[in-house]
């Protein structure tokens, strides 16, 4: 049964999928019981508001039948008959009304039946008898039935009635609310026990993943690790056991194990090849000695070599060894350019393999069997970009592609030898000739003793011409010495060409040195004003005035822009000497504009200006480049514009580049564009290129106006390039500018690029103060850094021991260890910070946690740091969040120190 590929991916996607579905059920279960909670909340609140209403509107009524029986009595008017008796209906309506709304309270049903009563009684004994009075005799005859029946008391019985209805109700309103409480509390801690079990389910799921994958990685390690162990045998393989990329990863890293192997195959037997016909000086033997070692590697069972040889103006290609010859005499004894395979193969200049037919090829004869060969490989060999030599082979099996290589690799210096043998073959028929025309020689020379006489008398004549030859002579020496002289004169120009080199190593040594240097000597008193202002600045019942607090800030921000002048100088430094660290990943362009409103919008509304940013048609959602340098483009793109203007706007457009030149083609086909647009002073035409060099501006005025060290736009145009892209620049002066950075998709430039994705869990900030109580060793040969800091420390309740020694610190931690942290100073006098923290970890064997602090900002400082053991690292000027934020990870973590 064949398994289904599940990858990292499905599987963190389906523990995601479990999660929210717990999530929507856990929701709409809660959403269900707050619904049905509010709907009991709101009829409740309802039904109060309902009952007393009408307690109210039979209130009122009451009170308006009594007016409009005063008015009678008084004035005898007839039209107060009919609103008394208008009302007298309502108050019973709405008594019966009351009655029908309290039906299910039986206490409320009582009271209400008990008012109708009082207000039926009073109605019937007094307010009809005292109207009928005032109809039949007269206002004083109705006003003494009123007095004398003020005995009965109905109305302060009716207001009793309404006063005790209204407490009932509020009575069942306060149960009520008491009972919608305490669902409310059943429904928080359904929902407390829903958030702990999608917790718990998300653990597992996570546990789960998370222990497939490292089992598989942990395999893939151990083979590894065997391989190594065994001296790099590379026959060791990894077990597949997973069926996600790590699948994938084991296959290729399996597959990479056969091809080093193979390789390492093909070396070993070319070595040894090469060696068997080191030393041959005979083209014969050569022949042999090839075609035997590599017919035994390759399988062939059956070999020819044929030499290159020029007769009567034919190039012929001559038979001159063979291996596992039978009495057939394999192959024929030449051939001609361009005949047959061998010839055709010598003209082509390629290798030629083929599958051959039993009944046309030669038959293999052993004691045991006679057979005949499967394929044939024909092998030209060059030498000068021509063929030398062919190499013909037959085997009972097939060439495979490692067989193929391994001729390949043995062709890269078999000409050379070929052609070296055939020179030395050469040389001996050479030397032979020479023996033989010396015996000629002396046999001429008895001949030519008897001719002497004869050329003593031409000797005379010979020499004048040798005196003009001694002239000559002369003339040439002196040529000589001319061309000496030239040749000092070039040697001391190389000299001093050295010379120079070596001066222009040393200088960027000097400047490297000179800048981690100045790095550490600024950063140093940097660090005491910065973290001491900014504490100055944030005490909330700090004794300091307004004015006095402002001072504070003003130090802090130019402290701050001193460091930004110092790391700018530093990026300048590490662009020129190449040592820039460029990370290319996914970046969301989509989150771009957030990122740039909330870093820019408050100096848009402090200088009123409009502050607007687009993206034109569709682009990318993930585009492949280095997103920090990125973002430090635009980062000195905007800081530039928001600074050279005083009124307008400010517009960002982000577009995908509408015009691609062939040569932005060769980088990427995907590029995107990114415009930075002011209404600022503007740049005139002639100082668009110098704009972009190191510390020019525009001009002077232009310095002491705004400000600024003409680094910006220098880094920027450097990291563009870096990042393939490139800046341009169109600006009139007194209209504003528009900078453009065009940057190209660089992932069509990496091959083999697998994204890996992980999960992060969050803790959530501890809210108890971490540093109470704890005990900080501080080490710092400066006394200022030791006052800050202590400040700061001792403000959160830190204890805090200082040395400013490295000699001084390993005698406090050999008479106490019981430290919870050790900030370290590395530029100390003395013993330095780097031989401190190594002999606390090699020699006194103490894992407490070590945090370099240091003036010294470049890479190479933080690597040679955590090399000699420290357990992290913070560079001078100190942040007091950074520095805060650094120890509570180390004050509440288990240290573990390799």
């Amino acid at each position: 049964m064949v398994k289904r590929k599940s990858s990292i991916r499905l599987k963190v996607t389906l523990g995601y999928i479990v999660i929210i579905v717990c999530v929507l059920l856990s929701s709409i279960l809660i959403l269900e019981k707050v619904t049905v909670l509010n709907g009991k909340r709101s009829d409740v609140t309802n039904r109060n508001l309902e009952v007393h209403q009408m307690i109210n509107t039979v209130e009122q009524s009451i009170i308006q039948i009594e007016k409009k029986q005063n008015s009678y009595i008084l004035t005898g008017e007839k039209r107060y008959i009919n609103e008394y008796e208008e009302q007298r209906i309502n108050v019973l309506n709405d008594l019966e009304n009351l009655k029908n709304v309290v039906a299910k309270q039986s206490n409320e049903k009582i009271l209400a039946l008990d008012l109708e009563k009082s207000v039926n009684k009073w109605i019937t004994l007094i307010v009809e008898p005292s109207l009928k009075i005032r109809e039949e005799k007269s206002e004083s005859a109705a006003t003494i039935f009123l007095k004398q029946k003020v005995e009965n008391a109905e109305i302060p019985n009716i207001n009793r009635s309404i006063n005790r209805l209204r407490q009932e109700q509020n009575t069942i309103l306060n149960d009520d609310t008491e009972n919608l409480e305490h669902t409310s509390v059943q429904l928080m801690w359904i929902f407390f026990i829903l958030i702990l079990s999608i917790m718990l389910v998300g653990l597992f799921i996570s546990n789960y993943v998370s222990k497939n994958i490292i089992q598989a990685i942990q395999n893939v390690k151990k083979t590894i690790q065997n391989i190594r162990q065994k001296g790099g045998d590379l026959k060791e393989r990894i077990d597949i056991i997973s069926r996600d990329e790590v699948r994938d990863l084991t296959i290729e890293t399996n597959q990479l194990l056969d091809q080093l192997e193979e390789k390492e195959w093909v070396q070993n037997n070319v070595n040894h090849i090469i060696y068997a016909y080191q030393g041959v000086n005979d083209i014969h033997t050569l022949a042999d000695v090839i075609l035997s070692e590599i017919s035994q590697v390759i399988h062939a069972v059956h070999s020819v070599f044929y030499l290159r040889e020029e007769q009567d103006n034919d190039i012929l290609y001559v038979k001159k060894g063979a291996f596992a010859e039978n009495n057939l005499d394999i192959g024929r004894d030449s051939f001609k350019l361009g005949e047959g395979l061998i010839g055709q193969v010598a003209k082509d200049g390629h290798m030629y393999k083929m599958a051959v037919s039993p009944e046309n090829t030669h038959v293999i004869s052993t004691s045991l069997i006679d057979t005949t060969p499967r394929m044939l490989l024909l092998m030209p060999v060059y030498f000068n970009r021509q063929v030398i030599a062919i190499l013909e082979f037959a085997t009972l099996d097939t060439f495979e592609e490692k067989h193929i290589q391994l001729l390949n690799k043995v062709n890269e210096t078999l000409g050379i030898s070929i052609d070296s043998v055939k020179h030395m073959m050469h040389i001996e028929s050479l030397l032979s000739d020479s023996n033989r025309l010396t015996e000629e020689l002396q046999v001429q020379s008895e001949e030519l003793q008897t001719q002497s006489e004869e050329l003593q008398t031409q000797s005379e004549e010979l020499q004048a011409q040798t005196n003009e030859l001694s002239t000559m002579n002369d003339s040439l020496a002196i040529r000589t010495k001319e061309a000496e002289a030239r040749t000092r004169e070039l040697a001391l120009a190389n000299r001093d060409i050295e010379t120079q080199a070596r001066e222009i190593a040393q200088g960027a040594k000097y400047k490297s040195e000179f800048l981690a240097n100045m790095s550490h000597e600024l950063r140093t008193p940097l660090n005491s004003i910065l973290l001491l202002s900014e504490m100055l600045t944030d005490q909330e019942n700090s004794h300091l005035s307004d004015e006095e607090k402002e001072f504070a800030k003003v130090i802090h921000s130019s402290g701050q822009d001193l460091l930004e002048l110092i790391n700018d100088i530093l990026d300048l430094s590490k662009i020129e000497t190449g040592k820039v660290n460029i990370e290319f990943s996914d970046v969301n362009i989509s989150e771009l504009p957030t990122i740039l409103k909330a870093n820019f919008a408050h100096f848009a509304k402090q200088k009123d200006l409009t502050y607007h940013i687009e993206i034109l048609g569709e682009i990318p959602k993930l585009f492949f480049t280095d997103e920090l340098r990125l973002r430090q483009i635009l980062k000195n793109f905007l800081s530039n514009a928001f600074k050279f203007t005083e009124q307008g706007k400010v517009e960002v457009r982000i577009q995908s580049a509408a015009l691609i030149t062939e040569e932005m083609q060769k980088v990427s086909d995907d590029w995107l564009e990114i415009a930075v647009e002011d209404t600022g002073i503007g740049i005139p035409k002639e100082k668009h290129s110098i704009i972009f060099e190191s510390f020019h501006q525009v001009d002077g005025a232009t310095v002491r106006k705004y400000g600024g060290t003409g680094l910006g736009l220098a880094i920027s145009k450097e990291y563009a390039k870096l990042l393939g892209g490139f800046i341009q620049v169109e600006s009139e002066e007194g209209i504003g500018s528009t900078f453009t950075l065009y940057l190209p998709n660089m992932r069509q430039c990496q091959e083999n690029i697998e994204a890996m994705q992980g999960s992060l869990a969050v803790q959530p900030e501890e809210k108890v103060n971490i540093f109470q109580g704890k005990k900080i060793l501080m080490i710092d040969d400066d006394r200022r850094n030791i006052y800050s800091m202590r400040t700061l420390l001792e403000s959160k309740g830190a204890i805090v021991t200082s040395g400013e020694s490295g000699l001084e610190c390993l005698q406090k931690l050999q008479y106490n260890t019981d430290y919870d942290a050790v900030l370290m100073d590395i530029m100390m006098p003395g013993m330095n910070g780097y031989e401190v923290i190594q002999i606390i970890r090699e020699q006194m064997n103490l894992d407490l946690p070590i945090i370099a602090v240091t003036a010294k900002a470049m890479e190479i400082d933080r690597d040679q740091c955590m090399k000699v053991g420290a357990s992290d690292y913070i560079s001078k000027p100190l942040n007091m969040e950074q520095l805060l934020s650094i120890l509570r990870v180390w004050l509440t973590k288990e240290v573990k120190v390799k």
